[in-house]
Formats: C-alpha cells, sequence, structure tokens
C-alpha cells in the first residue's frame, strides 16, 4: 500500500549573514521529506520591520547563496523559506533575521552660527 502524497516538510535556514556592502546572503537546507511529489521550487520571502510578507525569489536548487538586498539604517529584514511540490507549499521555515546598520552622523558642514542681540537698558 503506498501513502498518499503530501506537501513537503519544512525547509531550514542555516545561515543569514550581513555583507560589508550591507547586503545580506541567505543559505538554507531543503526538506528532510518532498512529501512523495515532485520539487516544484523553493521560494525565498522577506518581511520589512515585521510588515506583510513578499516573494523575493525562487528557486529549484536547495542551499542558495540568495542575495537579499541592502535596506536603509536601522531597518530590520527578515526572511523565511517554502518548498513547493506538486500537492502543496510546506509551512515556512523558522523565520531568521538581520538589522541594518545605524549610520553614524557626518559633522555639519558650512555651518555659521550668529551670536543673538541683545539690548542694554
Amino acid at each position: 500500500v503506498t501513502s498518499p502524497a503530501t506537501v513537503p516538510s519544512v525547509p531550514s535556514i542555516r545561515s543569514l549573514v550581513l555583507n560589508p556592502d550591507l547586503t545580506s546572503t541567505l543559505t538554507f537546507n531543503g526538506p528532510s521529506d518532498l512529501g512523495g511529489s515532485p520539487l516544484v521550487r523553493f521560494v525565498v520571502e522577506t518581511s520589512i520591520n515585521g510588515g506583510a510578507w513578499s516573494v523575493l525569489t525562487t528557486t529549484t536548487a536547495a542551499g542558495g547563496p540568495i542575495a537579499v538586498p541592502a535596506q536603509a539604517p536601522g531597518v530590520r529584514i527578515y526572511v523565511r523559506v517554502s518548498v513547493v511540490n506538486g500537492i502543496g507549499t510546506s509551512l515556512p521555515s523558522s523565520v531568521y533575521s538581520v538589522q541594518m546598520p545605524l549610520v553614524q552622523a557626518s559633522p555639519a558642514q558650512n555651518l555659521t552660527i550668529n551670536a543673538p542681540a541683545t539690548s542694554r537698558t
């Protein structure tokens, strides 16, 4: 007796690394069980500061690396991965995140300070 095909098991993220150019690199593992149906694709999603999820990219190969674009200073990027087979989509992986570093303000340039006028009585 053959078991009916199911959605794949959950993939896992290996790492999400912030690069010197402020992009990030994602690597991940495929699911331990494809559910008895051929793999269709992996879906990589991102969320900015915990907002709505949006698809960053899809790929047919597990592992990566996947480039995650840089964001504005102080922004936190959340990433998750799902797997799609002929039956449906797995639950998403655990969520990983990386925060863009804050940028130190540059010194003021071309600043003129005028002393306030004083009156004597």
